[in-house]
C-alpha cells in the first residue's frame, strides 16, 4: 500500500498523464509545504524580465493549478502552507474565479501573460511579489488575509479589484500598472484592507497614459 503522498502523485498523473517534470516538481511541493522553485539562487535574484526571455522559463500549466485549488478529494493533500512557485511561466489564464481557496498563495518573480481571474473567489493570502501579470480580475474577491501587488509586480491590462475585501494589507509597493489608453487599476474604497498603516506604504506607479482609479 502507498503513502497518502504516492497517493496523490498517481491521481496528478492520472488527471494529466502528460504532467512535465516541472509540474511534478510543483505537485510534489505542493504535498510538502515547500516553494517550488526553479532556475536557482542566480535566476531568483532578477525579475524575469532579465532572469531569462519569458518563454524560456520552466513552464506550469494554469490548469494544474487549478486542479489543486478546486477538486475537494485533492485538497486535502495539500499542505496547509499552501502553493508556492518562483520564477516560472504559468501558461493559460489563472482561473480561480469563485473557488474558495483554503490555503495561501504564493507566486514570486512568475510570468502570467494569460492573466489572473480571482473574480468572487475566496482565498487566504494572495502573494504575486516580482511577478509580471496580464490583466487581473479580481472583482468581488475575498482575501482572509494579506495581497501583496509588491515588489516590481507588472500588471499589462486593467488590474480590477471592484467590489473586493482584503482583512490585511494591501501592499502594491513598487507595483506597476500600466493599461496606456484606458483605466490601470481600478477598485471601490478598500472594504477594510490596512493600507494606511504608516509602516506598510502604498506606491502605486503607474505610466502614462495609462489612468488611474483606486479611491482609497
Amino acid at each position: 500500500m502507498g503513502s497518502p503522498r504516492d497517493d496523490f502523485l498517481q491521481l496528478a498523473h492520472t488527471q494529466f498523464p502528460d504532467l512535465t517534470n516541472p509540474e511534478m516538481h510543483f505537485v510534489r511541493a505542493a504535498t510538502l509545504g515547500r516553494f517550488a522553485r526553479y532556475g536557482g539562487q542566480t535566476v531568483e535574484a532578477n525579475t524575469p524580465l532579465t532572469a531569462a526571455p519569458w518563454n524560456q522559463l520552466p513552464m506550469i500549466r494554469a490548469e494544474v493549478i487549478r486542479w489543486l485549488c478546486m477538486d475537494q478529494s485533492i485538497i486535502r493533500y495539500i499542505d496547509p502552507k499552501g502553493l508556492g512557485i518562483v520564477c516560472a511561466r504559468i501558461e493559460g489564464l489563472l482561473d480561480l474565479a469563485h473557488l474558495k481557496v483554503p490555503f495561501p498563495l504564493v507566486f514570486v518573480k512568475c510570468s502570467i501573460r494569460g492573466g489572473v481571474d480571482l473574480r468572487w473567489s475566496e482565498t487566504q493570502l494572495l502573494s504575486f511579489p516580482g511577478s509580471y501579470s496580464g490583466p487581473f480580475t479580481g472583482a468581488g474577491l475575498a482575501v482572509h488575509g494579506d495581497l501583496f501587488l509588491c515588489d516590481g509586480f507588472q500588471a499589462e491590462g486593467e488590474l480590477q479589484l471592484s467590489g473586493a475585501t482584503i482583512t490585511g494589507r494591501l501592499d502594491c509597493t513598487s507595483g506597476v500598472f500600466r493599461n496606456p489608453g484606458s483605466i490601470a487599476l481600478r477598485g471601490s474604497r478598500s472594504n477594510g484592507a490596512k493600507n494606511n498603516d504608516p509602516s506598510h506604504v502604498v506606491v502605486f506607479v503607474i505610466f502614462l497614459p495609462a489612468l488611474f482609479a483606486l479611491p482609497l
